[in-house]
């Protein structure tokens, strides 16, 4: 027996809110063209509130995410594509341990070239990185970031989206780099997982040739995402290496239609890896033939296209 019905957000998006979920994304797409709904959003960051909180009952390969014991846990869960909930979604748990703190570090090691460009080194440049890390991961940027703007020569609302999709990269960047080594072992795994039981000539051959493809299409969309975030890192470099801000002003402003087309990339590799884990941990049951065949399939609908969409601009120029 599978569990497609449990995988698949989109069975939630029929329901209303209960005890167990709160249903933000249904309360936008009922009163998302409001007046009211507009003035007065439950979160300031729009993602949140098109989101689903659920009450989790905690996997195996979840608990250790916790400071002590327990079952359950705040799962907040943005839809990679809100009109596509098959298509699976991003997550993070409430008061996940380190994450915060993880992400925090991240930040300050990226942007120290910057810090160090416009102060020198020094000890005080290591407090303003971690300042100024703050301000980026924060909704209020604030004057710091507001004179790099007038350095790049950008309007107020080019530069506020550019630099919140720069904040989404660091955070793709981020998860791409705890993710790769899991990325690898999953793609492995894919080419020797054994299933049990029964099974017809036509769902070996299936099985065969899924092992094949979805494992081609991992690691081609991950090669992708690469690709997308190596136009940021060598524009980055430009600005902090060779004093040219050319490169960071045309990335804030290509950054929007980036920006989606990356989390929808790195969404569906994340949703494999996160239930590979759960599924095909030490102790989980033997997979059947026929969920097999379901998980494959699942995955290859999640990655389907998404690895031709890699896009850099300087191809266009």
């Amino acid at each position: 027996m599978t569990d497609r019905a449990i995988r698949n957000l989109e069975h939630l998006r029929r329901t209303a809110s209960t005890a167990r979920v709160l249903n933000l994304l249904k309360v936008a797409d009922e009163h998302g063209d409001t007046e009211d709904w507009a003035e007065r959003p439950m979160f300031r960051t729009p993602a949140l509130n098109t989101c689903l909180i659920i009450k989790h009952r905690l996997r195996r390969n979840e608990t250790d995410a916790f400071p002590g014991r327990r079952q359950v846990a705040t799962k907040i869960v943005v839809p990679i594509d809100s009109t596509d909930l098959k298509t699976g979604g991003r997550f993070v748990f409430v008061n996940q341990i380190g994450f915060e703190r993880a992400m925090q570090a991240f930040v300050q090691k990226e942007i120290e070239p910057l810090v160090t460009l416009s102060m020198g080194g020094g000890v005080a440049a290591v407090g303003s990185t971690a300042r100024m890390a703050s301000k980026i991961l924060s909704n209020a940027p604030g004057d710091r970031l507001e004179a790099l703007r007038t350095t790049l020569r950008l309007e107020p609302e080019q530069y506020q989206e550019g630099v919140f999709c720069w904040k989404g990269f660091l955070y793709y960047k981020w998860c791409l780099a705890s993710l790769m080594g899991d990325i690898v072992n999953v793609a492995d795994e894919v080419g020797t997982v054994k299933a049990v039981g029964p099974s017809d000539r036509a769902a070996k051959e299936y099985i065969e040739r899924g092992r094949s493809v979805l494992r081609g299409r991992i690691m081609k969309t991950c090669e992708d995402v690469s690709r997308t975030l190596r136009y940021y890192d060598d524009a980055y470099s430009g600005l902090t290496r060779e004093g040219n801000p050319i490169a960071f002003r045309d990335f804030l402003l290509e950054a929007p239609a980036l920006f989606a087309r990356l989390g929808d990339q790195l969404g569906a590799v994340q949703h494999i890896v996160s239930f590979w884990r759960f599924r095909f941990g030490p102790k989980a049951p033997p997979v059947g033939v026929d969920e097999l065949i379901d998980i494959f399939m699942d995955f290859e609908t999640g990655l389907m296209g998404r690895e031709t969409d890699a896009y850099d601009p300087r191809d266009a120029a």
